[in-house]
């Protein structure tokens, strides 16, 4: 008789937000869903998986229901073998209180990060500009931006947290307009009960 080869368990380690949801997802499909703790940390362990390739996903929602970018990793999973991935930083968020806004007014960016992380925020114009903040304790960061140095037209903007020695990738882009009137952005509103992995969007995840 041969003896059982224990099922093998993917463990995924990292930093998000504090008190945002992270999501792994499996293939594209949602394998598991857990809250962050108050210092932003996250462990998901993943077991009784079949021996075979994998792609995951990890991402975070936070308490404004705006999602990180995703992060990826392809792994190949071996019978009796546990595998661990460390040291994943998500990206911080990024929201703007207008999405259209009058030349020399200011703009409010903001967002949620590891705590007391330095924001790196990439204004992409025809100039960019790189100004920076630091995220509270709670994880929230801020940036009132004077935009009077931009040119009227379409803008974007990505943030990127440092935390020690590590750094976050970008994040996903928020983009706005500068002209001669101001458009306050239309806050997000959730579809509901269906939206089960509150990244306020109903797809093949929530099923």
């Amino acid at each position: 008789i041969f003896p059982s080869i224990p099922t093998p368990t993917v463990t995924f380690e990292g930093i998000a937000y504090p008190g945002s949801n992270v999501i792994v997802l499996k293939n594209g499909t949602l394998a598991a869903s857990v809250p962050a703790s108050p210092d932003a940390r996250f462990t998901v362990a993943l077991s009784g998986l079949s021996v075979g390739t994998y792609t995951f996903g990890v991402y975070a929602v936070d308490a404004s229901s705006v999602r990180s970018t995703l992060q990826t990793f392809t792994m190949t999973v071996t019978g009796g073998v546990n595998t661990g991935i460390s040291g994943i930083f998500l990206p911080p968020t990024i929201s703007l209180d207008k999405s259209a806004v009058r030349k020399g007014e200011p703009l409010t960016m903001l967002g949620a990060a590891a705590p007391a992380s330095a924001i790196t925020v990439m204004v992409h114009s025809d100039t960019e500009l790189v100004v920076r903040a630091t995220s509270s304790a709670q994880g929230i960061w801020r940036y009132v931006l004077d935009t009077t140095p931009l040119e009227m037209g379409s803008h974007s903007a990505q943030a990127q947290a440092k935390l020690s020695d590590s750094i976050s990738s970008y994040s996903d882009m928020a983009h706005f307009t500068v002209g001669t009137t101001t458009i306050l952005a239309q806050k997000k509103t959730c579809a509901g009960r269906a939206d089960l992995n509150a990244d306020c969007r109903v797809h093949i995840v929530d099923f």
